[in-house]
């Protein structure tokens, strides 16, 4: 699925390309750690997990400095969580642990602010949010996940850092620092309560990705 999707992506880039340059495209790849933010009683965090990323950006430029920024990633998101010491449903601590990762389409729309060029160089910061729909998910046995324990849809704030190394007219490297913190929670907590009965049990996905990208 992932294949698939990143083919269409670069269709889409070979495309848009083609248009005025008061529009901009670029392609990335962005390994990732990705863990979960949790709120709940007898649960947390139990660390990172590894991923990669990519996406395709379309960038308006209303200004010399300033840019819309929008287009279509491919998140590999998720993390592992654990049950604290004093739980009350998971009693033993070799059970109490668990992973799960989900592959989620995002569409961000972000603001872009850009220094100047400085020789071949120029630097970056930007801001906005995503919203994404969680295409699959599964736990650490590799089992999926029912719909009805997580969110098909999540909503995220993101902010980035980043430079761009001109290395032609109209084509530049482009590396960037980027955070995804989640907003709206992974887990279906209702369900959760009316299944498991836990309290309240919500999980929002955060990443930090770092990517390396080309600029057309």
């Amino acid at each position: 699925m992932k294949k698939t999707l990143f083919a269409a992506l670069l269709f889409t880039a070979s495309a848009l390309c083609a248009q005025d340059k008061a529009i901009n495209v670029g392609l990335k790849v962005a390994p990732a750690f990705s863990w979960f933010g949790i709120s709940h009683k007898y649960s947390e965090s139990d660390g990172v997990k590894a991923k990669c990323n990519a996406g395709i950006s379309v960038l308006y430029n209303f200004h010399e400095n300033f840019s819309l920024v929008t287009g279509v990633n491919i998140n590999s998101i998720g993390g592992k969580m654990k049950s604290t010491k004093d739980a009350e449903i998971l009693k033993q601590a070799e059970k109490s642990k668990i992973s799960y990762k989900a592959t989620e389409l995002e569409l961000p729309l972000l603001i872009q602010a850009r220094t100047d060029q400085y020789g071949s160089m120029r630097y970056f910061m930007k801001a906005g949010f995503g919203i994404g729909a969680v295409l699959q998910a599964r736990d650490s046995e590799k089992n999926k996940i029912q719909k009805k324990y997580y969110n098909t849809a999540l909503t995220s704030y993101i902010l980035g850092i980043g430079a761009e190394y001109e290395v032609a007219r109209n084509c530049a490297i482009v590396g960037e620092l980027r955070f995804n913190g989640g907003i709206s929670s992974f887990t279906r907590s209702k369900n959760w309560v009316k299944d498991f009965g836990v309290k309240e049990f919500r999980s929002r996905c955060n990443f930090l990705e770092l990517g390396l990208g080309v600029q057309f």
